[in-house]
């Protein structure tokens, strides 16, 4: 019992530190903002190579169960707002997104908030809708102690997601 209250106190903790940071990058932005500074966007970076957009979120992606209306607005602006200068476009793609805790204890794959992903790629204007002719993803997941962070893949599908994936799986050199 000791222990189930104790991991309950530190996801409140940790919650409340994540509300904590974003509020305060929210309000820095809109200082930024208000004296007319270029709004720089922080923690996230993007590339583009062969096709495929490569965006890197310093941080993990928090548990949906956890998440306020904050780390909401501070994921989905943080992602379409480090995209706007990226000149790409899709019409059908699949989303690869691959979340690095710095935690070695396992945690369901089914529980992270992948919508504010998708979100900030639709407000981003990389992908036109979000519904299930347009966007397939996957989720992964490993443990880097050193450098938490969300890496987001987006790549666009051809016709045949099976095709796709036999292609994309031996440029990775990997064998079914």
């Amino acid at each position: 019992m000791q222990t189930a209250t104790c991991l309950n106190f530190l996801r409140n903790l940790s919650k409340q530190l994540d509300e904590l940071k974003m509020g305060a990058e929210q309000s820095i932005d809109a200082e930024k903002e208000e004296l007319g500074l270029p709004q720089d966007v922080e923690g996230v970076s993007t590339q583009k190579e062969n096709g495929i957009l490569k965006i890197t979120v310093d941080g993990y992606l928090p548990r949906s169960v956890t998440c306020s209306r904050k780390v909401k607005t501070h994921w989905v602006s943080k992602i379409s707002r480090a995209i706007l200068d990226v000149d790409v476009s899709f019409d059908k793609v699949l989303c690869i997104i691959a979340v690095y805790t710095p935690f070695t204890t396992e945690w369901d794959v089914d529980n992270r908030a992948y919508k504010y992903i998708i979100d900030g790629l639709r407000y981003g204007g990389i992908i036109k809708n979000d519904n299930y002719k347009n966007l397939s993803f996957l989720v992964t997941g490993e443990v880097d102690e050193n450098y938490p962070r969300t890496e987001i893949y987006v790549i666009e599908c051809a016709n045949e997601l099976q095709e796709f994936l036999s292609k994309f799986i031996d440029k990775k050199g990997c064998t079914l």
